[in-house]
């Protein structure tokens, strides 16, 4: 069996801890292959805000609330997710994440932001002897799994694609 690096997306994240659309197949996913699932701290957090908001908005109530931030700080803790970033202030990263943010801007009405593309080169550029087909963005973000292919990375749109299979 290969090896496959899924990387998640905040919006990936969020399913595994609340109750929403296709988010028992994202759990189903996570609970039935052992592989790696790795997130940059901004997605993370990013997913911590999420929860946040929807507690502020009303949307999820104080017991969802805790349960879910709990949830979320758990997976982290017994390394079901790890956290991994190749360097948020290194210079040359910027650079890379600045071109990708201006490459995508041409001629589209919605834009990637510092931390989607941030994420995109991430997961490029991590485990640079592992084989770009080794390694899965997950996200719920359209626009953002676009945004992944154009890169030339493999994706999975939880909102609209079939889980992958071996």
């Amino acid at each position: 069996m290969a090896i496959r690096i899924n990387y998640l997306d905040a919006s990936a994240i969020v399913k595994l801890v609340v109750k929403e659309d296709r988010s028992q197949e994202m759990r189903d996913y996570v609970s039935y292959f052992g592989d790696s699932y790795l997130t940059t701290s901004l997605c993370f957090s990013e997913a911590l805000g999420v929860l946040n908001l929807r507690y502020k908005k009303g949307d999820i109530g104080n017991e969802e609330y805790l349960r879910a931030s709990e949830e979320l700080l758990a997976l982290v803790r017994d390394s079901s997710i790890e956290i991994h970033d190749v360097g948020l202030a290194e210079r040359g990263i910027f650079d890379e994440v600045e071109r990708m943010i201006l490459a995508h801007e041409k001629g589209r009405k919605k834009r990637l932001d510092l931390s989607d593309a941030f994420q995109l080169v991430t997961l490029r550029m991590v485990f640079p002897g592992l084989a770009q087909s080794c390694k899965l963005f997950i996200t719920a973000d359209g626009y953002l799994a676009e945004a992944a292919k154009v890169e030339g990375l493999a994706v999975w749109n939880v909102m609209t694609d079939d889980p992958p299979k071996r």
